[in-house]
């Protein structure tokens, strides 16, 4: 009988659970957009990173790095002019060494030997027999000219090296969205040196809304240069160089030219502009004075132009010097009159020397604000004008104006300084500072009778 499993009601049946555990399918879209969006938070996290340490660096300088000496810039001042030779004095001075070497020849004495008389002085002015005198003794011929010019072209050659070529570049763009860029050029001349700069004087009307100016040098080093300060009444710029920017050659040997006096410059004195005084970088140019001094009257300032026979361009630029090796002008563009042509005309150094200064020492420039004249002798012998500096105009609003200065004013005193022409004004005012309070003595007409009266004023800053 078969074995049966009866079922009853306490039994219990168990049912096993199988689970089973799948992977989930990777979402390749979604974990590529991750990825990147890690890798781009990385790569912002990087650039604040670094733009705040960038920002942040110079303060970190500031006030981690140990301290450094600032350089120290010596104040520059040109020393007053010279007492120079006329040249009635050179003719005088040759002359007398010429009649000592003849006397020691008929006394037949040896060269280094004294003779035993002196000669007579000679006396001036020379007359036209003694000079004539002095020429017959020198006689030229095709190699004296040839081995003048062979010793003017290495005099030029060493003067040059004060000389600078300014490249002021700027770019534009046109209609087309086309970047067009231009280039002018000016010649400079190195004046001075405060032991941390270079300072170059240059015509400043070819460099003017330049975006970038390149300074050219003599031996080929070419580097940016900068605007110190600008003159209004000549348009004359002061630009600096870092002496650092310079190379060993110019450092060793900086080449500043020696200031001379345009005070001695007389009508047939030689003189050599160089520069750009045909309008291209490294021209040169010969000639003589040949023109009276020109007062130029502006406000504050009565500038010498020395006119000369030299032709050169509308466009020229550079500098003059005298045969003795200094600076005795600045080319003035523009300055030379309609009937005269292209003859290249300068502004004299003399006038020029206090306001060059206050450039190169950033130092403010005086202002009072007037426009003036000298007395001629016929004013005063005729029309009883006094000698000083005629007031032809008061500007607007300026301190003299203010003051109570008026057209038709004579100043014949500035404080301790006595004034005799308008020249003399110019002088006075540019010795004195900014803010400074000087008294004025003025002779003003009333009732057909020139009175004498003071007037104190305040020196302003040139704007």
């Amino acid at each position: 009988m078969a074995d049966k499993t009866q079922k009853t009601p306490n039994s219990r049946s168990t049912d096993t659970i199988r689970e089973e555990i799948k992977k989930r399918p990777v979402n390749r879209t979604k974990l590529l957009r991750r990825t990147l969006l890690t890798a781009l938070m990385a790569v912002l996290f990087g650039a604040i990173a670094s733009v705040t340490f960038f920002l942040l660096l110079p303060l970190f300088q500031k006030y981690m790095a140990p301290p450094q000496e600032e350089p120290v810039r010596n104040e520059v001042r040109f020393a007053e002019d010279p007492e120079e030779m006329s040249p009635e004095e050179m003719l005088s001075e040759y002359m007398q060494q010429q009649a000592e070497l003849a006397l020691r020849e008929q006394q037949g004495e040896l060269p280094e030997e004294e003779p035993e008389e002196p000669a007579e002085p000679v006396e001036l002015p020379l007359t036209e027999e003694q000079v004539q005198s002095i020429l017959s003794r020198v006689t030229f011929d095709l190699g004296s000219y040839r081995e003048m010019y062979m010793a003017l072209r290495a005099y030029v050659r060493e003067l040059s090296k004060s000389i600078v070529t300014i490249t002021a570049t700027s770019s534009d763009i046109d209609w087309l969205s086309t970047v067009q860029e231009s280039s002018r050029q000016s010649s400079g001349v190195i004046i001075a040196e405060n032991g941390v700069e270079l300072l170059i004087l240059a015509d400043y009307s070819p460099l003017e809304h330049a975006e970038e100016l390149l300074i050219g040098f003599y031996n080929g080093l070419t580097t940016e240069c900068t605007v110190k300060e600008l003159d209004n009444n000549t348009n004359l710029a002061m630009l600096t160089v870092p002496i650092a920017d310079l190379d060993d050659t110019l450092r060793e040997r900086l080449p500043v030219a020696n200031m001379g006096s345009s005070a001695f410059s007389n009508l047939g004195d030689p003189v050599i502009a160089l520069g750009s005084p045909m309008g291209t970088a490294g021209s040169i140019g010969y000639g003589v004075i040949s023109g009276a001094k020109t007062k130029l009257t502006q406000v504050d300032a009565a500038d010498t132009l020395l006119q000369t026979d030299i032709s050169g361009s509308t466009a020229a630029s550079g500098a003059l010097f005298n045969l003795q090796g200094k600076l005795v002008g600045i080319i003035a563009n523009g300055q030379t009159g309609k009937d005269l042509g292209n003859l290249l005309s300068a502004y004299g150094i003399t006038d020029l020397k206090k306001r060059i200064e206050k450039m190169a020492n950033a130092d403010p420039i005086c202002y009072l604000g007037i426009s003036g004249s000298l007395v001629t002798p016929e004013a005063n012998r005729e029309l009883g004008v006094p000698f000083g500096a005629y007031v032809k105009q008061v500007q607007a609003d300026s301190p003299a104006w203010q003051a109570g200065i008026m057209t038709g004013d004579v100043i014949v005193a500035m404080s301790e300084s006595s004034i005799s022409s308008f020249s003399d004004y110019v002088s006075a005012l540019q010795n004195r500072n900014v803010g400074e309070e000087v008294v004025l003595k003025v002779m003003r007409l009333s009732q057909e009778t020139y009175r004498e009266m003071e007037i104190t004023v305040t020196i302003e800053q040139k704007e």
